[in-house]
Parts: C-alpha cells; structure tokens; sequence
C-alpha cells in the first residue's frame, strides 16, 4: 500500500509514514473511488459497461479528511 500512495500522491516512505493509519485509510479509499470512477469513464468510452465494484455516487470525503488533518481543497 506505501508504494501506492507514493505512486498516487508522489510522496517519499517518510511522508506516507508522517500520516496515521486511519488518515491513511481515508486517502486509500478516497483513491479507490477515483480510480473506479476513471476505469468506468474509460469503459464507457469503448461501448463497454463495469459490474460490480464501489457505487458510482458522489460522495464528498473532504470533511471526513479535514477532521483527520488533511489538507483539503475544495473546488
């Protein structure tokens, strides 16, 4: 998982290990559904549908990241 967020957010070890474990979770999971929604954006393109995975709704994690000291900006 620490190669994943070093490759997503192009952060060293260190700083993936500057981070709690639940802070880390959130980034995951907020990642996750990026990269979901990429992949069925992606599909689309071809004429192809995805099934199963997370849901394709829209959820605003900002809140959730700010109360564990992430920065978040809001856009």
């Amino acid at each position: 998982m620490v190669d994943l967020l070093c490759s997503e957010y192009g952060w060293t070890i260190e700083q993936v290990f500057d981070h709690t474990k639940d802070q880390v979770g959130e980034l995951v999971k907020v990642m996750m559904k990026r990269i979901s929604r990429d992949l069925r954006f992606q599909a689309e393109l071809h004429g192809a549908t995805m099934k199963g995975g997370p849901s394709d709704n829209a959820v605003d994690v900002g809140d959730d990241l700010s109360k564990l000291g992430i920065n978040v900006v809001k856009g």
